[in-house]
């Protein structure tokens, strides 16, 4: 076998295993560099957590400890057998409420600032279940073959016996543990399943159904969370137990057969995915076929100009800005966040200001509108913020942000004729801020929603109680309870007329109630077949305008506004959309468990923080491979740095320092050794990268041009004369980048200046045309300073539909006698195109050499090289030009069950071109260049039911230069997306 044939085979194995491991040599971004850290260590988990944030490490240090002899409730062994200990990290400037379970270095993420949508429990609980259950899972796995693994790659090894379960029962299984210890948890929310209900059978009669695993650009398809809860679910109620260790033991064992947990389900469930699917959707509609029909009380509202194009669309937030027009947020398949205005006498929409992604109800403030957006606030990608915009309600402009309010204000609202809000504090609490003063929430309290009317705020709060909805009476400084603590979702809090609205889960389904604020009556107002959502009253008191759900989206409409069914406020919630299902026994209530003043002060006197110092921890080895690769290129589908050899893998919990080291076999014997490190903990980010190998280093000769003092002049070609360098061993090059990314995002723009820094050197050798001999070292150092602008780009949208970027570079040799300077411009623009997905990407390059030297020492930035070029065109006076048209083709939602989905052709077209100054023996210069044409096809597929987020592009792509249009260029490639 030839080294070009083994160096394919090795790189498509390379490719198929090593992919997966690169998804988790994974950076979730790092919190602020002067974040001092510190480690609870308890009986079974141990936390690292800021020091300001140690209250709510404490919290998350009681909830894991007190579920952890549950929660590998039918996989572990029973007796107390706890997971793995996994270090739990926690986060707490980010308002983008998620969580994480992850290997390589092994670790559990949490975000701290609860989600702004979320149900009656703490959202500290909510994730300390979820994620938690996820480490059970993976201590599951953990089995012979794993141990194996282990061996071989390390921490990867979870990881590699985790690729034979599929995402939607790890999901799916977590989210079922986390409602099994709610009283009334996520899954039972009947929005849960509103999708689900609105499509109906169809689902059953869908051509491919591994659209409902993969996701779709054709259709609005619940995330894997949704799906993978209902056949787990399911499977467990038909067996009358939990029905999934076994087919965990199975797979683990068993990982040889390719699809272990397929025929795991075989064995001991009797079923296929593809059955147990059909299975879970035969249930789910026979249980709504028994519910009584109900009928949408609201009516849509009609838009005479809609073009509705776009498969999905949601209306959000409706806001009365007079008796005729209504103020919404509007975001579809094809269109990013927008705020638009309604005429509802003659159905006419206008787009008043887009927007970046609206994370709280909006609020008219006289003739004014506020909002609030998540927004990246710095350099630190983990630091996310929600920021408070406003803008003339008319559309008129222009957008400001309101700096007053800082960096995590939320739920803006209309009081005593200026904007309240709350703000969120980094350390775990809230505070309602108004026109004069403030008030502090007590601890463990969220706010879910805030409103005014006359010279009282209403608060919508969640405490381990509950949801409730609280009075403050600012004068008096004191809050009373005007809802109390229910089991209940509560969503959208509202005030007009003497009433408080908001939408409630009480009666099962999703609807609008209100509250009169004399007497303290509840009563509902509507009756929807899917859910409403979001009332508020006109301003004349008759008529409601909410969003109504079906199978297209969220929907604006109008119901009247009549007195409504009076309700019990302190009932439980009706559980009436959701069959029964197998309930867990024994399994801990994170509802019930009690943790106030006094378990706080127990946990911190058995406790006791200890500082995590960052620089020891910094280079933690976690995981290996017996291959050469750098996992970031991999991933991009760059094959060309694989080879035969070994990887190790080393980074911190803080997920600030990622480190590969690799040993590497090269032909004609030759060893060598590569070292990659990047360092994102401070604002500035480092980059540096080592290579040595004992093959001979390279030479270079100098190309017969040369450049004196600024002046050029023809030269005879000197690369006949020039003699082979003497023979060498050994070979190095060192590389090393600094960069400062600063996020300067201002609503549905986001901007980020960069400068960056970057030295290069290796023992190359040089040829001197002037002393006609070798030397040895070759160094480049190199500026550039980047603008990079664009805009919110939506679901389907192939590029941003607006945005540029500009990059200026300089660059030098220090070679002794290769001086050359070269400078640069780079320009690059998004347009639009013909379509709502389709557009052009326009960009030119220009470049320069100055000083003296060799033309082919210089520095090439390389910016605009054309994909069709076969000769070499120096950066002298080089000119660069390139246009590009993308277009989504169709979306096929076609493939081979269970194996592949064919979500999305699309296709581009481009033409690039390059010229420049070329010097030969004739007394004047001439100018040479090449224009490449040529296309590229793009196949976005799914694999094996991934969700989305694990989507593969493969490329094909022909191209050819004008000159020699007989001779054209076929590519391929591929990427992924994670």
């Amino acid at each position: 076998m030839s080294w070009r044939m083994m160096k394919i085979v090795v790189g498509l194995v390379a490719a198929v295993v090593s992919l997966p491991l690169s998804a988790q040599l994974y950076s979730n971004g790092a919190s602020p560099g002067h974040y001092r850290w510190q480690r609870l260590e308890g009986e079974n988990i141990e936390v690292i957590a800021p020091d300001f944030a140690e209250r709510e490490a404490h919290r998350v240090l009681f909830m894991m400890d007190s579920i952890s002899g549950t929660i590998g409730y039918g996989l572990l062994p029973e007796g107390g057998v706890r997971p793995l200990r996994m270090p739990v990290v926690m986060h707490a400037a980010s308002s983008a409420s998620n969580g994480i379970s992850i290997m390589a270095p092994a670790r559990i993420e949490m975000c701290v600032m609860p989600a702004t949508s979320s149900y009656a429990t703490p959202w500290l609980r909510q994730l300390s279940v979820h994620e938690y259950r996820h480490a059970a899972q993976y201590s599951a796995l953990f089995g012979p073959t794993a141990r194996w693994l282990y061996y071989l790659l390390g921490e990867q090894a979870l990881l590699a016996t985790t690729g034979v379960m599929p995402f939607w029962w790890l999901e799916g299984d977590a989210v079922d543990a986390e409602t099994q210890a709610s009283l009334f948890g996520r899954a039972l929310q009947p929005s849960f399943t509103m999708h689900y209900r609105a499509v109906g059978r169809e689902i059953l009669e869908s051509p491919n159904k591994d659209v409902w695993f993969s996701g779709s650009y054709n259709r609005y398809i619940p995330s894997h969370y949704h799906l993978g809860y209902q056949m787990v679910t399911t499977a467990n109620t038909l067996r009358g137990s939990y029905a999934w260790g076994e087919v965990m033991e199975y797979a683990r064992r068993r990982p040889y057969t390719i699809t272990p947990f397929e025929w795991g389900m075989r064995r001991h469930l009797g079923q296929t995915t593809e059955g147990l699917f059909t299975t879970t959707f035969e249930r789910l509609n026979d249980h709504w076929d028994t519910l009584p029909e109900r009928e949408d009380k609201a009516e849509r509202v009609a838009l005479s100009d809609h073009r509705h194009n776009s498969p999905y669309e949601s209306y959000h937030y409706p806001q009365w800005a007079d008796e005729n027009f209504i103020v919404a947020v509007k975001n579809t398949f094809d269109t990013p966040t927008e705020i638009v205005e309604v005429d509802l006498l003659w159905g006419y929409e206008r787009r008043l200001y887009p927007t970046g992604h609206i994370n709280t109800p909006p609020a008219i403030v006289g003739d004014l509108i506020y909002w609030t957006e998540i927004s990246q606030l710095s350099s630190f990608s983990q630091e996310m913020g929600s920021l408070l915009y406003c803008a003339p309600k008319d559309g008129s402009g222009p957008v400001r942000r309101v700096r007053k309010a800082g960096n995590y204000a939320l739920y803006p609202t209309a009081f005593r004729g200026a904007v309240a809000w709350v703000r969120y504090n980094l350390e775990g609490t809230y505070t309602i801020v108004y026109d004069g003063g403030s008030f502090d929430l007590p601890e463990e309290v969220e706010c879910h929603g805030l409103a005014a009317y006359d010279d009282a705020l209403y608060i919508l709060t969640t405490s381990p109680e509950g949801m409730a909805i609280w009075g403050l009476l600012p004068e008096q400084d004191r809050l009373l309870t005007v809802k109390p603590a229910t089991r209940a979702t509560l969503t959208g809090l509202m005030a007009a007329n003497g009433h408080l609205y908001f939408g409630s889960t009480l009666s099962g389904y999703d609807e609008v109630h209100t509250i009169d604020l004399r007497s303290l009556q509840e009563r509902r107002l509507t009756t929807s077949r899917y859910g409403s959502f979001e009332g508020t009253p006109s301003p004349d008191g008759t008529r409601l305008a909410l969003t109504s759900y079906d199978a297209e989206g969220y929907h604006l409409a109008l119901a009247p506004l009549e007195e409504g069914e009076t309700v019990d406020p302190t009932s439980a919630p009706q559980n009436i959309v959701n069959p029964a299902t197998y309930r867990w026994q024994d399994f801990v209530c994170i509802d019930t468990l009690r943790y106030g003043p006094e378990e706080e002060e127990l946990s911190r006197r058995q406790v006791k923080p200890k500082r995590f110092s960052k620089g020891a921890n910094m280079i933690e080895l976690h995981s290996w491979a017996p291959i050469y690769y750098r996992p970031e290129q991999l991933a991009s589908g760059n094959l060309s740095d694989i080879r035969f050899g070994l990887t190790a893998s080393a980074g911190n919990l803080l997920s600030e320092a990622v480190t590969t080291l690799g040993l590497y076999y090269l032909p004609q014997g030759a060893i060598g050794a590569g070292l990659n490190f990047k360092y994102l903990g401070f604002v500035p980010k480092f980059e540096l990268s080592a290579n040595v190998h004992s093959g001979s280093s390279s030479y270079y000769k100098a190309a017969g041009v040369m450049m004196q003092g600024g002046d050029y002049h023809a030269s005879y070609d000197h690369t006949e004369k020039q003699p082979a360098p003497p023979a060498t061993r050994g070979y190095y090059s060192l590389y090393a980048r600094g960069y400062l990314p600063i996020i300067l995002k201002h609503s549905y723009w986001t901007s980020v200046l960069t400068p960056s820094v970057e030295l290069s050197h290796a023992n190359n050798r040089l040829y001197s045309p002037t002393t006609e001999r070798y030397s040895t070292g070759q160094t480049l150092v190199a500026a550039t300073l980047q603008w990079n602008s664009y805009t919110a780009s939506a679901y389907r949208n192939l590029q941003p539909r607006w945005g540029f970027a500009l990059i200026g570079g300089i660059g030098k040799s220090l070679a002794p006698f290769a001086t050359t300077t070269t400078a640069g411009l780079f320009a690059r623009a998004y347009t639009p195109a013909f379509g709502a997905n389709d557009g052009f990407t326009w960009k030119a390059s220009y470049q320069d050499i100055m000083g003296s030297g060799p033309l082919n020492y210089s520095v090439d930035f390389g910016w605009l090289a054309p994909r069709g070029l076969r000769t070499q065109i120096y950066p002298d006076d080089q000119l660069g030009f390139g246009v590009q048209y993308d277009s989504p083709l169709c979306y096929p939602d076609r493939g081979i069950e269970g194996i592949v989905m064919l979500k999305r052709v699309r296709g581009s077209l481009f033409a690039e071109g390059l010229a420049g100054r070329l010097w030969t023996d004739s007394p004047t210069p001439i100018w040479d260049g090449t224009v490449c044409v040529g296309g590229d096809v793009w196949l976005d597929t799914s694999w094996l039911r991934l969700p989305e987020q694990g989507d593969l592009s493969f490329r094909v792509g022909c191209y050819f230069d004008l000159r020699e249009p007989s001779k054209p260029t076929f590519s391929a490639g591929f990427n992924v997306n994670f």
